[in-house]
């Protein structure tokens, strides 16, 4: 996994340590607050990754803050944007885990 912090463009790559030097980034936003949590939780399948969940600030076209649990499909050695939480909402640990049980049975979109 690679953080880089830009500026205002946050981006995250999750790909295989051999091949992170030679993949895009998974996602990109607007970085607000701290950018990232401290965890990622990963969603196995064997003792393969198929799914993670981290935290992060994002920065909205308005310019409010927002946090959010983002949630991405690992699909062998590429990974997505698979979906997000408002930490705000009731249960939000629970949704975004249920969310990445989901993603790990999914496959990213052909690029």
């Amino acid at each position: 996994m690679r953080f880089a912090d830009e500026g205002n463009v946050v981006s995250l790559t999750l790909a295989p340590s051999g091949s992170i030097a030679k993949t895009g980034p998974t996602a990109q936003w607007r970085g607000a607050g701290k950018a990232f949590g401290g965890k990622v939780q990963w969603i196995m399948r064997g003792d393969v990754p198929r799914a993670a969940v981290i935290r992060t600030w994002r920065r909205a076209d308005d310019d409010r803050e927002i946090q959010e649990l983002s949630v991405f499909a690992i699909d062998g050695k590429r990974a997505c944007p698979f979906g997000a939480v408002d930490i705000r909402q009731p249960k939000a640990n629970d949704l975004a885990l249920a969310k990445a049980e989901e993603a790990a049975g999914g496959r990213c979109p052909e690029r």
